[in-house]
């Protein structure tokens, strides 16, 4: 929904001092206008905003935003956010969208989200404006809840000197700009030609993905030379993007799913502290658990993600004892300019390393190997089993304007197996049925990683199998899931219910075996059963190879997948004995109205993957 830009009201004051006064002067004026306070809203409510801000403005404005609160959202986090903010007391809070999980068509059910969300509010002393996220209003349904309890998802605020406009990104699954948003935001300038700074909201960082078709470039040449700051979320990972002279920053989470895996990946809980002044904003991350600049992940350092500084030796397992077996790290500065890295390991118990840590410079275009001697005693045998884990950090001058850079990233010291995509006996018919299939001798009996509350059980679990086979055409993949009680919502996406995810790197060797930021050739389906054949669903994104297909059934048992993925997207490996895929499984287990998650190997995005997981290689015959 779009407020038509024309008219402008005002609130004030208070809750209590305000209601009097409103009531007086409503009976007098259509607008109303109080002070230093304006906005599109229309006169008579619902509003956006738990509470009127004050209609005298101060000079400095301090507000604080929360990120994504959903999206797979984990309990408590979010609360801890909002108590932490109510400490310090900032003139409002706002935030960037995604506040409940949404993707529902049923009132009743998406009341109850927002009467949970609006609860988690009430420790807030002041006014919390409110952004519209895809998980707010991701059908029509929610965007006419949206519409009555809120009144708007698209809305400007004038605060003394000050512009707050909040612009939805969420209407179409596309998240793209249409034509009346443009105008929307043309309008909300033309009423405010002498704003000395403007602030912007929208749940999607649209200046991140393809600007000259999601409507980007033809809504910032709205911005004409105005000084604005834009914040936005969706991607729950920091980072600051800096365009046309412009701060643009992408919030993290606030409860949102998350790794967590610390401020170096851009992966954490935070808040947003913002000092408005006339000379503009001055931004400051606050952690849950910390402070940290806004310059902590900018686009240099998301550029220099895709670099491979450090690459540590794959153990992988030959069945022989761990003991003062050489371990190589190699340090590599692909870089115009010199590099200083550090790099420290912690051992699990009963497992030795010597050294511990590295630290190193390097020029540009050097490289260094060092060798550790390793030793594990104890139960360090089986697949996936962790010896340690470690960090590192890379710290340089940028060459063009000496801006000091750092990155960094963590390691998992894991023992890695290698199994054989089994040669397909009999042509695969992708319909889910798994008739083809001799036997699926993977199993989730002792998932290597677990999110949620599972049931301390292994019997009252979902349990899955699954096999990987191939022919000269295509690999595949089967999935058979045992679950007694199904949970199936087609008004949900495919995350949100019970489902199975299956990924898959088809890099050569050794960039299969590390996750890179950017990195092609990675490929995700994620299927979840429905009541019948034709209510099953499938989320398809620009992460399905193409040419692929797919399909998810309902069983007696609980329900199978099958996919099929041509042989055409390992065109970039070379022939020979290392050929081959790194795949993981998922299963998403719903139990009650919590989401467990059962991974085969550590998600690849997590602290607790490890180089090599899931590796299978192609048969010679």
């Amino acid at each position: 929904m779009v407020i038509s830009p024309n008219v402008r009201y005002a609130v004030g004051m208070r809750f209590t001092k305000l209601v009097p006064l409103l009531l007086a002067i409503n009976s007098l004026l259509p607008v109303l206008c109080l002070g230093q306070l304006h906005t599109s809203m229309p006169e008579k409510g619902p509003y956006p905003w738990t509470q009127p801000l004050p209609s005298t403005a101060p000079q400095v404005i301090r507000f604080a935003i929360l990120a994504d609160r959903t999206g797979g959202h984990r309990p408590g986090v979010w609360e801890k956010g909002i108590a932490q903010t109510a400490k310090l007391y900032p003139d409002f809070v706002t935030n960037v969208g995604d506040l409940i999980e949404g993707y529902s068509d049923k009132p009743a059910e998406i009341n109850a989200m927002w009467d949970e969300f609006d609860a988690t509010l009430k420790p807030l002393p002041v006014p919390f404006l409110r952004t519209a996220g895809n998980h707010d209003v991701s059908t029509p349904v929610q965007q006419a809840i949206y519409k009555e309890r809120y009144g708007a998802d698209a809305y400007w605020v004038r605060w003394g000197d000050y512009l707050f406009v909040y612009l939805s990104s969420s209407r179409n699954a596309e998240h793209k700009i249409v034509a009346t948003d443009v105008d929307f935001v043309k309008a909300a300038f033309q009423a405010n030609t002498d704003a000395r700074w403007t602030v912007f909201f929208s749940h999607c960082p649209l200046w991140q993905q393809d600007t000259k078709t999601n409507g980007w470039d033809e809504l910032e040449q709205t911005f004409g030379d105005r000084k604005l700051t834009a914040f936005s979320g969706h991607y729950h990972e920091y980072f600051l993007t800096r365009r046309n002279g412009r701060n643009y920053y992408n919030l993290a989470t606030t409860g949102g799913d998350s790794s967590v895996s610390g401020v170096d990946t851009g992966l954490f809980d935070h808040i947003t502290w913002v000092v408005l002044t006339p000379e503009g904003p001055l931004v400051t991350v606050l952690p849950l658990d910390g402070i940290v600049p806004d310059t902590v992940r900018t686009e240099k350092t998301i550029a220099l993600q895709k670099y491979e500084f450090v690459q540590p030796e794959v153990i992988w397992m030959d069945g022989k004892a761990i003991a003062n077996r050489p371990w190589t790290v190699k340090f590599t500065n692909p870089l115009d300019t010199a590099i200083n890295l550090k790099f420290k390991m912690n051992p699990n118990e009963g497992v030795t390393l010597d050294p511990t840590e590295t630290a190193l410079t390097l020029q540009p275009g050097a490289n260094k190997s060092v060798v550790f001697t390793l030793t594990a005693k104890g139960n360090y045998s089986a697949p996936g089993a962790q010896l340690g884990s470690g960090h590192w950090s890379m710290e340089c001058t940028d060459a063009k304007d000496g801006e000091l850079l750092k990155i960094g990233g963590d390691t998992t010291l894991g023992l890695a197996s290698i199994q054989t995509v089994a040669r397909q006996k009999s042509k695969v018919i992708i319909d889910g049925k798994l008739d083809e299939w001799a036997a699926l001798p993977f199993n989730l009996k002792q998932p290597q990683l677990i999110k949620g509350d599972a049931p301390a059980d292994s019997k009252k679990r979902a349990s899955l199998q699954f096999a990987v086979t191939d022919d000269s055409e295509n690999v595949y993949v089967a999935v058979k899931v045992s679950d007694s009680e199904v949970t199936s919502h087609k008004d949900k996406i495919v995350f949100e219910q019970d489902s199975v995810e299956v990924r898959v790197n088809a890099n050569p060797l050794p960039s299969r075996a590390f996750q890179l930021e950017g990195q092609k050739n990675m490929y995700l389906w994620a299927l979840a059963p429905g009541e019948t054949q034709a209510d099953s669903r499938t989320f398809l994104s620009d992460m399905t190879a193409k040419g692929s297909q797919c399909a998810c059934i309902p069983q007696p048992y609980g329900y199978s997948v099958e996919i099929s993925i041509p042989k055409t997207v390992f065109a970039d490996q070379p022939e020979g004995p290392e050929k081959g895929l790194r795949i993981d499984v998922t299963l998403n287990d719903i139990t009650g109205k919590e989401r467990v998650q059962y991974w085969w190997t550590p998600y690849w995005g997590y602290a607790e993957n490890y180089a090599g997981s899931g590796e299978f290689r192609f048969s010679k015959k």
